[in-house]
């Protein structure tokens, strides 16, 4: 049955052949995505055609991430691959995401102190780390505890705020509670020092 519908229909089949051959031949190699990735005109593209079924995608942008560089180009690249981290909710990225809370979407230095939607649209490894969701918490909340950088802290804690898991609520209460405490302790210290200036 099958053969006589080859032999009537041998347009189909040769059809189907070269969408097979075509869908092969726009796999693309580890530079093209490379430089797909680092454009912003054909990111966006780019990161919404790759497949989370296929194993071969994440390792490739697993690879592309262990760079190191630097460079302008590096650094889109680093964008690129966030988004691409975050559509596949990779968790095997989520050291490279956080390692690289501070990576700008653009030259705006004042990102932290913008709206909520403003920073996830600007800030691409804190949207991918929201993105993965719940399965972040636990390595966001171990990189926050020993971070020493002040901006990177502010955004480990604006990821767990979106993210929202019980445990990250749990570990934002118990951080507000130690700056309640902090702030009282700094009210303190400039009453004493207004006191003394009198």
């Amino acid at each position: 049955m099958q053969s006589n519908i080859v032999m009537k229909c041998p347009r189909l089949v040769l059809l189907g052949i070269l969408a097979l051959l075509d869908c092969n031949a726009q796999v693309p190699t580890p530079e093209s995505l490379a430089d797909l990735l680092s454009n912003e005109k054909t990111r966006g593209k780019a990161v919404a055609e790759l497949s989370p079924a296929d194993p071969l995608v994440l390792k490739t942008l697993l690879d592309l991430a262990e760079r190191p560089s630097n460079e302008i180009r590096h650094l889109k690249l680093k964008v690129g691959l966030a988004d691409a981290f975050g559509k596949l909710r990779a968790k095997a990225a989520i050291p490279f995401l956080i390692q690289n809370l501070g990576l700008e979407r653009g030259w705006d230095m004042n990102t932290s102190l913008k709206s909520e939607e403003v920073i996830l649209e600007r800030r691409a490894a804190v949207a991918a780390l929201v993105q993965i969701g719940a399965e972040a918490v636990p390595a966001l909340i171990s990189a926050h505890r020993v971070m020493t950088n002040r901006e990177d802290r502010q955004m480990a804690i604006f990821a767990l705020s979106r993210i929202a898991d019980p445990v990250a609520l749990d570990y934002l209460q118990l951080e507000y509670s130690y700056l309640q405490l902090e702030g009282e302790y700094i009210s303190r210290a400039l009453e004493r020092k207004n006191k003394q200036g009198k």
